[in-house]
């Protein structure tokens, strides 16, 4: 086996992210079956379509009122990602997307996560021009 074939992922999580991550698989999994199942999606346009709605559920969670912060939110959707495909991809797919995972999903997120920082979207609103 070459250097290039090895692949160290680190899917150590703190306690309390193995908690977030237990509340939001269910929806995570269910969010993404559809689409696991899917022979017309190419595995990477799959992976990015996975890591996108993982992504968009650990927007959702607070903690007493507060947002996770980036690198919480970033390893649960590692994580739960990973997990995810192992456990409910096809048999006939997981090989192939845990190798495409594992050699780009974490870039993936980061260039996901550098998109929304650089391109917000902000409503701006005028009180003085309502029409009551």
């Amino acid at each position: 086996m070459s250097d290039s074939e090895i692949i160290i992922v680190n899917n150590e999580l703190t306690p309390q992210q193995h908690k977030i991550a237990d509340k939001i698989y269910d929806i995570a999994h269910k969010t993404i079956q559809e689409i696991l199942y899917s022979p017309s999606i190419d595995d990477l346009v799959l992976l990015v379509k996975s890591v996108s709605k993982v992504a968009g559920l650990s927007e959702m969670i607070k903690i007493n009122d507060r947002n996770l912060r980036g690198f919480e939110k970033r390893a649960i959707v590692v994580y739960l990602t990973r997990k995810i495909i192992q456990q409910h991809a096809p048999a006939y797919r997981v090989d192939s997307l845990l190798r495409i995972y594992d050699s780009c999903g974490i870039n993936l997120l980061e260039i996901m996560i550098d998109f929304a920082k650089n391109n917000k979207l902000v409503k701006k609103i005028s009180l003085g021009s309502c029409l009551c």
